[in-house]
């Protein structure tokens, strides 16, 4: 399976979202992050889908599932309905040693007759530098062409990380 390379963004300065443009077949699509750090402390790294224009889809169609392993505390599941972005992991650090990692398939995305769908994993150190990881996935409930994703955080910028978008085949 050859991994090629669509997309790549590489943040050094301040930035509100991260998009990777680039979906334009109805192959599968891989994305990565690595180091990605917050500005803010105790908070998300959510993913949001682009439309076919380019524009960012803030619908609450986005459906999330999954599993948060905790070094620190008991394991728990994580989901929501209805959301205008889904979760990628939460609560993680701005220190320069909290940063965030992961990676994930996205399916049926240039479809424009089958919901997107997106499985993940990932893994932080959150704000008491404990190693937390997040495993699952979500589904967009709405029938439209995607072109791209968007990374964002819930409160405050990214600061830092490399973000990239892989077509499979």
């Amino acid at each position: 399976m050859a991994f090629t390379v669509v997309n790549t963004d590489t943040v050094t300065s301040s930035v509100a979202e991260v998009d990777l443009t680039g979906i334009s077949d109805n192959s599968i699509y891989f994305y990565t992050f690595a180091n990605c750090q917050q500005v803010n402390d105790n908070t998300n790294v959510s993913m949001r889908l682009l439309d076919s224009g380019g524009s960012v889809i803030t619908t609450t169609d986005y459906n999330m599932v999954g599993t948060s392993l905790c070094s620190d505390t008991t394991h728990r599941n994580l989901n929501g309905a209805g959301n205008d972005e889904a979760m990628l992991l939460e609560a993680g650090g701005n220190n320069s040693f909290e940063t965030s990692n992961g990676n994930g398939y996205i399916f049926n995305a240039y479809k424009e007759d089958e919901y997107t769908h997106v499985s993940f994993e990932n893994a932080h150190t959150n704000t008491a530098t404990n190693l937390r990881g997040l495993q699952g996935g979500f589904i967009y409930e709405n029938v439209q062409r995607v072109t791209g994703i968007r990374f964002l955080i819930n409160s405050g910028n990214i600061d830092g990380g490399t973000f990239t978008l892989y077509k499979v085949g």
